[in-house]
């Protein structure tokens, strides 16, 4: 029963349930940071290689087509390595999820996604990135305009900068929180579509985006120290604040749901009707009988 647990106790329950898990939670954040590696590596030198064996010194104007397929190069290694990225957090989000309600777990899981209709968490990420972008292009559109109307003031246009700056920052907050509780609904049951899942995430979050900002923003101090200690500890907060995050999402169903049905939701799929608050047990959708009403 997580229902009525404070954030202190949430995360408590959190660590508790990583005990004797940490070492597969480590070794996949291991193996992902190598296929990041790997892929960072030949996405630069494969491209700068490619540009200086395309380049013929001796020809008026080979340097724009060298440049070209360069960018080519490059861009493609990204969007391997974008689809490559969403596969691996979507196997680890599964990884930890059943660290934390089975007692178990192996390194197996971070291939969850590849069988299990991958392009809900590339498409997923995807909508991220470009709400991102469209944050990234406003904030540099708007500070760009600023810089011109406080030419003469360079004290308040500072100001400026860094309350929009911080007001960016935090915007995406939510946003990150959101887009992790639709990864963690979809790892939890493999047959779950995208609308399904954005029904359920909806149906908790309505009157608690608070509740999930604070819980984000309570793993700050960690980040930071994890940034300090070379990235080292992040072996520990990643898979901590995942934890708290999953816990938090049942705790949000068992919430919304009741006890009895948040379980139902985890052991199965449950239909998202056209009709906001109506849902079907799997296998169950238009047999003529009435959907259950949340």
């Amino acid at each position: 029963m997580l229902a009525g647990m404070s954030r202190a106790q949430l995360k408590g329950q959190a660590r508790a349930r990583l005990l004797g898990q940490y070492g597969n939670a480590a070794g996949a954040l291991v193996i992902i940071e190598l296929i990041s590696l790997v892929f960072m590596v030949v996405m630069m030198f494969g491209s700068g290689l490619a540009e200086i064996l395309l380049y013929d010194q001796g020809k008026p104007g080979a340097m724009l087509p060298a440049l070209v397929v360069a960018l080519v190069l490059f861009v493609g290694i990204w969007m391997l390595y974008f689809v490559a990225a969403q596969i691996v957090m979507a196997g680890y989000t599964r990884l930890i999820y059943r660290s934390i309600t089975e007692g178990e777990s192996n390194l197996n899981d971070l291939t969850y996604a590849l069988n299990r209709r991958m392009f809900r968490f590339i498409g997923l990420a995807l909508a991220m990135f470009l709400v991102s972008v469209s944050i990234f292009v406003v904030f540099v559109v708007l500070t760009a305009l600023l810089s011109v109307l406080f030419a003469s003031h360079p004290v308040g246009m500072f100001i400026f900068f860094w309350v929009f700056f911080l007001f960016c920052m935090f915007l995406m907050v939510p946003l990150l929180g959101c887009y992790w509780m639709m990864i963690i609904s979809l790892a939890e049951e493999p047959a779950r579509t995208m609308k399904e899942a954005m029904g359920i995430v909806k149906a908790i979050l309505k009157g608690n985006l608070w509740r999930m900002v604070k819980l984000e923003l309570s793993f700050l101090g960690m980040y930071v120290l994890g940034y300090l200690s070379f990235g080292l500890g992040y072996l520990w907060i990643m898979p901590y604040s995942l934890a708290s995050n999953i816990l938090f999402y049942q705790q949000l169903k068992e919430e919304r749901f009741g006890t009895e049905r948040a379980s139902q939701l985890q052991e199965d799929a449950w239909y998202w009707q056209e009709r906001p608050g109506d849902w079907y047990p799997q296998g169950q959708p238009g047999n003529g009988s009435q959907p259950d009403t949340l």
